[in-house]
């Protein structure tokens, strides 16, 4: 391609873009995707700052692997980040304000970083949500909400250099008062964490992360190991002791005495983490690079668009792409899902059958790709969802089921397409609920870090009476969930309503392996 074809190729991206890709220096750098062996980069910089920072994130899940008890590491679904050259450009796919975004979806991760920041590393907020993710899939452990968010602050604190890695160093947005720590007291910190008001839980994620420090490493300038304490902590909270008597067990005293003795840690201002060599953490195997084209960078930044639900920069990055290359699958399908999205209940209705057409091109185009197996079955049960039950309603999920199994004989380990069978059996009036149960342990087991799998797990068990457990699941999907959940409060609500009725009993806490 002559450079004027390319730079008249890339005119709808950069029109699209807005300002900040308007610029000679985006023609200049062509985008880029960059693989390492856990991460997927779409990156407006270049190859060699890429490669760095998939190299760091690599480390930083080698680091993961040796102090959380996480068992599995395989990527459960792809992780995509997506490296935007400045920070205009970043905030047209990030919240303003925003130091990093992370958004975990079943069928994928997605994460925005700024390359204009002072350094270009895998941000505290992204360290932050990926170690969520990796904890979150270890499905037989379960974190009360103040260890769950410290540790992840913890971990955010990680600088990978040549010769080490520091691991709990400051953060210096989370700076905190010995006024700002009585103001959250320890005690409702740990026994109350959900009840917290906005100005608590903003203390909460400062006194989180430097209690937990405390309790790491406390013991280095003079103050009581309780590390091993901790450990005991949360043995005891999974296996059901209440949130008072797993920290008086474990820790061998009151919540206001430690509260004292963390008082004075913090007036000592010693916040020392730990450096580790890097012996123990061989280089990660060299990434590979390649140049993409300007139809896949529209389809790609659609797609982010998509996940943010930002329908109308969506929309326009779609067309934009299919201008270029009108056979793509992935723009078709995901401007169908765009527009189902921004028309609403009345999808069928609206753009004269357009939504419909998309769809069927889209599976046309691509029948053996699991992916649009498992987008046209979506439309399907979207499609369900608008009408009342009855035969109509029952031959679409009929025929999004076919597509289910089609797309989970393609891709067997597709959590969204077990979790929408599931949805399709436990979503719907008078379906097979233990079928809907058994799809959704299922998808559980293969991305138990995802909210919405977690309540569908809940209201599989609720619907076969398993109380217990799907109060635990409940619990977990309002923990992990970055979105609201629909139809999460109300299940709550039944769940704790059918406790208060029934008779105490002993379940077993679920196990996805």
């Amino acid at each position: 391609m002559s450079p004027l074809a390319r730079r008249i190729a890339l005119l709808p991206v950069l029109a699209l873009l807005g300002a900040a890709c308007a610029s000679t220096q985006t023609q200049n750098e062509p985008w880029i995707e960059v693989r390492s062996a856990n991460f997927r980069f779409v990156s407006q910089i270049d190859e060699l700052r890429t490669t760095e920072l998939a190299n760091e994130l690599e480390l930083f899940q080698g680091v993961l692997k040796k102090l959380t008890n996480a068992r599995e590491f395989e990527p459960r679904v792809q992780t995509t980040i997506f490296v935007l050259r400045d920070t205009y450009a970043y905030r047209l796919f990030a919240p303003r304000g925003s130091a990093g975004v992370f958004i975990p979806l079943q069928r994928a991760n997605f994460a925005v970083v700024d390359a204009e920041s002072k350094r270009i590393s895998a941000s505290n907020v992204l360290l932050h949500e990926y170690t969520h993710y990796v904890v979150h899939n270890d499905a037989t452990f379960t974190y009360p909400r103040w260890y769950d968010e410290g540790f992840a602050e913890l971990m955010s604190g990680t600088d990978v250099e040549k010769e080490h890695i520091d691991l709990g160093l400051p953060l210096a947005h989370r700076q905190m008062s010995v006024q700002d720590n009585r103001f959250l007291p320890l005690r409702k910190m740990v026994t109350d964490d959900r009840r917290v008001t906005e100005v608590e839980n903003r203390i909460l994620y400062a006194k989180a992360w430097r209690f937990l420090h405390y309790l790491r490493y406390g013991s280095r300038v003079g103050f009581p190991d309780r590390s091993a304490q901790v450990s005991r902590y949360l043995l005891r909270f999974n296996e059901g002791a209440t949130p008072e008597a797993a920290f008086r067990e474990a820790f061998g005293t009151s919540f206001e005495a430690l509260d004292q003795e963390f008082e004075e840690y913090l007036r000592k201002g010693q916040l020392r983490g730990l450096r580790i060599s890097r012996e123990g953490f061989p280089d990660p195997a060299p990434p590979t690079a390649r140049r993409m084209s300007a139809a896949e960078v529209a389809t790609e930044l659609g797609t982010l668009a998509l996940a943010r639900e930002d329908t109308e920069r969506a929309e326009s990055l779609f067309r934009a792409a299919l201008q270029i290359q009108p056979d793509d699958a992935r723009a078709v399908l995901g401007l169908a899902s765009t527009l189902r999205q921004r028309t609403g209940p009345l999808a069928l209705l609206d753009r004269s059958g357009e939504v419909d057409a998309l769809y069927a091109r889209g599976l046309e185009l691509a029948p053996d790709a699991a992916l649009s197996q498992l987008d046209y079955a979506a439309y399907l049960l979207a499609r369900a969802e608008d009408m009342r039950a009855g035969e109509e309603q029952s031959k679409l999920l009929s025929e999004a089921r076919v597509h289910l199994l089609r797309a989970i004989e393609l891709d067997a380990k597709l959590p969204e397409a077990h979790a929408k069978r599931a949805q399709s059996y436990l979503e719907f009036e008078g379906q097979d609920s233990a079928a809907g149960l058994a799809a959704a342990a299922r998808a559980h087991q293969l991305l138990s870090s995802n909210a919405e799998i977690n309540y569908l797990l809940a209201l599989g068990l609720f619907r076969a009476d398993r109380l217990a457990e799907a109060k635990q699941l409940a619990s977990a999907a309002r923990l992990r969930a970055f979105r609201k959940v629909e139809g999460l409060d109300a299940l709550d609500d039944q769940i704790d309503a059918a406790l208060a009725a029934a008779p105490p009993a002993d379940a077993p806490p679920v196990s996805a392996r």
